[in-house]
């Protein structure tokens, strides 16, 4: 099973600023079963679109599974293993990368450009 696997992930993405957060759960909130499939394909990872719609994944979903990745990788795996059936770790591995790494996709809310000191770029 996925939850068994002893790999851990580390975030490649940037420290996110409060603000980012914010914004990203806006998008999410708004985001169609459709338009999470898009953002499936923009990122590589197209293959998993049939899981996705099969379970009926929203951008809450999405959401969901973003905040369990950040609260314990093995209650993540053992989510997607049960709910979507992903067959392939791989893709799995890629999902929660691409997750913990999450941008909007054109179209819906952006995230603002944050600075080093934390203060919204002009």
């Amino acid at each position: 099973s996925y939850a068994e696997q002893p790999q851990r992930l580390r975030s490649k993405s940037r420290d996110r600023h409060p603000d980012n957060e914010a914004v990203i759960r806006q998008a999410l909130k708004e985001m169609p079963t459709g338009v999470v499939c898009d953002w499936l394909y923009s990122v590589g990872l197209g293959e998993c679109v049939p899981y996705f719609k099969e379970a009926g994944v929203d951008g809450s979903g999405l959401q969901h599974l973003r905040v369990l990745l950040g609260k314990d990788e093995e209650v993540f795996f053992g989510a997607v293993e049960k709910n979507l059936k992903i067959p392939k770790f791989g893709l799995v591995l890629k999902l929660a990368g691409c997750l913990q790494d999450f941008e909007p996709p054109p179209g819906h809310a952006s995230v603002p450009n944050v600075g080093e000191s934390g203060e919204k770029d002009p």
